[in-house]
């Protein structure tokens, strides 16, 4: 592994993980991720916002793919809290962590 942090900073895997947990979030607080975004404190990155838009744009079809696709997974599933993964618990603002 490096000494320089930097060097393995991937600023694409980074939007990706920032947008996820904004979704996360919104999902779990059952808010608009539009109302989690304005409660963090940095500004987010063109990426991070656009994935962001996308999969808010598209949710019903992304929802439909992951249902058609998953087998003996249900949303009820995947939305109990035992199953929430704690690699998500680090975004900023989820009091659940």
């Amino acid at each position: 592994m490096s000494d320089d942090w930097n060097e393995d900073f991937d600023p694409r895997s980074d939007a990706r993980e920032r947008a996820l947990n904004v979704l996360f979030e919104a999902d779990v607080r059952g808010d608009a991720p539009s109302v989690v975004v304005a409660r963090i404190q940095v500004p987010l990155d063109d990426l991070t916002s656009m994935l962001i838009n996308g999969v808010t744009e598209h949710r019903a079809k992304i929802d439909s793919l992951i249902t058609t696709h998953s087998h003996a997974w249900t949303r009820a599933v995947t939305s109990h809290p035992w199953w929430w993964p704690e690699s998500r618990c680090r975004s900023t603002t989820s009091p659940r962590c």
